[in-house]
């Protein structure tokens, strides 16, 4: 007797799990087996057989997918239609750093249209100035090594809401890679430390998992293994430079010649502040200094050197916030002597900028030495009291009215970049800080922002 096709089956197709999806049927007459078909990219993906169910594994969390049943026998097939299913969210559980304020979801992107951008750089109510611009200098000077930092894992549904996870690499002090997971939860919305700039949230992110790698002892900080933002509160930008990029870096005192052979050589360069500035417009007095981000040279000019306040610029180049009371810069123009009168250190890293090759050498014929004179040991650094000052926004006709361009203080003011005036400016501390000397052999200088 010749065979009779058998009917199409009756079957389900339910989620389990965020990885795996069921399905089940009943048995059909005249079928000697059963035949599993998933839709991929519009195309039929034979996936499997069974009797009356098959488990199918290795989705991916919060996924549609389409299957469809057959039975089969000696005369051929006969397919039901496809059903749909979707995957669960991941249920991870996510470590969060002790925080002074509580976590809630943000939403936004990871970077911007055009990639990171020193730019998004907005520091908030942390001493971590160290780390921030440290930040800042990489994303200027290599966007790839930021964005080679963070892979994207998909979403996590945390406390009723679903929020990105990623994976974020630094590296170790031996320049070995170690990964720590973080979600899009911020301390205040991302109100409190770094302000996402245009929901721009890699800064944000990097400075979170930053705290949860100190956690764990992959990188250093004045409190090594405190897994709390609190850990970030004064430090060294060599070390951040050599947390991000996996090179070596080291600090020098200031000396404008060496800071433009270091540009020139593709280097990462890092300003610190001198505890007595010339300039009004600059964040450092005998209790406060600050660190900032070299973002541009251009030899042929009078002022050559264009720097970067993390704090963030408005679009007329001052800061968002005020120290002491008073405006400052945020994004401006400077002569070598203005960076002399100003600022006392300089924190020189390696990433693989213009100038450089993946492994950190000099493509440049006659670049000369960026390293002029011998790194400065910790017992050669400053200390200083622990101060900060509530900061606020100025109006900008203020900070128009207020522009010094005399001798006293040789840079100009420039327009770029203007931020939201709704982000939110919360208290800034850049510090020297003395009461961590005890926890190290030599004093050690730590920034404080």
């Amino acid at each position: 007797m010749k065979a009779v096709l058998p009917a199409a089956p009756s079957f389900t197709a339910t989620a389990v799990s965020a990885t795996q999806i069921n399905l089940a049927w009943k048995g059909v007459a005249g079928a000697t087996g059963y035949l599993l078909d998933e839709l991929v990219n519009g195309v039929s993906k034979l996936i499997g057989s069974g009797s009356t169910s098959y488990a199918v594994t290795g989705l991916s969390p919060g996924t549609t997918y389409y299957f469809k049943v057959g039975a089969s026998n000696a005369a051929g097939t006969t397919w039901a239609n496809y059903q749909s299913a979707t995957t669960f969210q991941n249920t991870v559980t996510v470590d969060h750093p002790a925080a002074a304020t509580a976590y809630s979801p943000v939403s936004g992107s990871l970077f911007g249209a055009n990639g990171p951008s020193y730019l998004d750089v907005q520091q908030g109510a942390l001493g971590d100035c160290w780390l921030l611009a440290s930040l800042a200098e990489v994303a200027a000077r290599d966007a790839s090594d930021i964005q080679n930092m963070f892979t994207y894992d998909g979403t996590n549904l945390e406390n009723g809401s679903v929020v990105g996870l990623y994976t974020v690499r630094f590296f170790n002090n031996a320049g070995a890679p170690e990964y720590v997971a973080v979600d899009t939860e911020l301390p205040s919305g991302g109100g409190y430390y770094d302000h996402p700039a245009n929901g721009v949230l890699w800064v944000a992110l990097a400075e979170k998992a930053y705290a949860q790698a100190n956690g764990a002892g992959f990188v250093t900080t004045s409190s090594v293994g405190s897994n709390s933002y609190n850990a970030l509160n004064g430090g060294d930008p060599s070390w951040a430079l050599q947390a991000i990029t996996g090179k070596s870096a080291s600090d020098y005192s200031i000396n404008p010649t060496s800071i433009a052979s270091a540009w020139n050589a593709g280097q990462l360069i890092v300003l610190i502040s001198s505890s007595a500035p010339a300039s009004s417009y600059i964040v450092g007095d005998a209790q406060e200094t600050h660190a900032y981000a070299v973002v541009n040279y251009t030899a042929s000019s009078s002022q050559p050197f264009q720097v970067y306040n993390p704090w963030g610029t408005d679009s007329s180049g001052w800061a968002l916030g005020l120290f002491n009371g008073h405006k400052v810069y945020g994004l401006f123009f400077a002569s070598a002597t203005f960076l002399s009168q100003n600022f006392a250190w300089q924190s020189f890293g390696t990433g693989t900028a213009s100038g450089l090759d993946d492994h950190g050498n000099s493509s440049q014929v006659g670049a000369g030495s960026a390293n002029s004179g011998s790194a400065i040991s910790a017992s050669t650094r400053l200390s200083a009291g622990v101060v900060g000052n509530p900061l606020r926004r100025g109006s900008k006709g203020e900070l128009l009215n207020g522009i010094d361009l005399s001798a006293q203080h040789p840079m100009t003011v420039i327009a770029l970049a203007p931020t939201s005036s709704s982000q939110s400016i919360g208290r800034r501390h850049d510090h020297l800080d003395r009461a961590l000397g005890s926890l190290m052999e030599d004093d050690l200088a730590f920034l404080r922002s």
